[in-house]
């Protein structure tokens, strides 16, 4: 039985999630965090890969292995005109990470949304979803009602499956996200993101382009539901199943 892969110490979350050619080109190749920060230590910083893997928490030969994947998927974009997507990995943040670098994107005017999806529409529950969609947008320009003329600066999507939903507005927050939408929402999930300094709304459905255009023109707001335990509205039934929400 193969040991579980150890999780790298990663101080560097990109501010850009994806990287596309001039002439647009389905393929892509998706680079984990830790292989960017791989990248960022040994070819930005230029750190020699002993301190460089001291840094991450791992050995010599496993950053060497993560080094050569990331040059080689790098490449392969470079050469053959492909997207680069940052997205996945088993990581943690150091514990130097500093959160506030978010403010950054404020000055320089971009918004980062982090809309709870499930496939093309806002998923119900926050902490139920398997995928959010990440938009940048400039802020602007949140006036426009025509999401085709909107400066949308990227649009992706992050699986979220294997993380905890306890850890979700900490995954969020080192994604530097700005505002968080969803259809519903847990108190502890709203206490987290608030900490992290995330804009909340909630009560929101439909698509994730009328969700956009809406969050564009100004007339998406947050709506005050009524909180059971659980963090979310409905109707109980008395029978034994409980609620149909899955909780007890």
């Amino acid at each position: 039985m193969p040991r579980p892969s150890k999780c790298k110490v990663v101080g560097f979350i990109p501010f850009n999630l994806c990287f596309q050619p001039e002439v647009h080109n389905l393929a892509e190749v998706v680079l984990s965090v830790e292989e960017v920060e791989a990248i960022r230590l040994s070819d930005y910083l230029e750190m020699e890969q002993d301190n460089a893997a001291e840094s991450m928490h791992i050995s010599r030969g496993t950053f060497q292995r993560i080094i050569h994947a990331a040059r080689m998927k790098i490449a392969d974009a470079l050469v053959y005109g492909k997207t680069i997507k940052i997205e996945g990995g088993n990581y943690e943040l150091s514990q130097g990470y500093d959160h506030r670098k978010r403010d950054i994107r404020k000055e320089n005017n971009i918004m980062k949304i982090a809309i709870a999806t499930e496939g093309t529409n806002i998923s119900g529950h926050f902490g139920k979803c398997d995928t959010f969609t990440i938009v940048e947008i400039d802020s602007t320009d949140i006036i426009s009602s025509d999401i085709k003329s909107a400066d949308i600066k990227s649009k992706i999507i992050l699986d979220t499956s294997e993380h905890q939903h306890g850890l979700l507005p900490a995954f969020l927050a080192a994604h530097n996200v700005n505002v968080v939408i969803s259809g519903g929402m847990g108190d502890g999930a709203r206490q987290k993101l608030m900490e992290n300094d995330i804009e909340i709304i909630v009560g929101a459905s439909g698509s994730i382009d009328e969700v956009i255009i809406a969050y564009r023109n100004g007339s998406l707001k947050s709506s005050e539901i009524e909180r059971t335990d659980h963090g979310h509205s409905h109707e109980h039934n008395p029978g034994e199943g409980g609620c149909g929400c899955g909780h007890k």
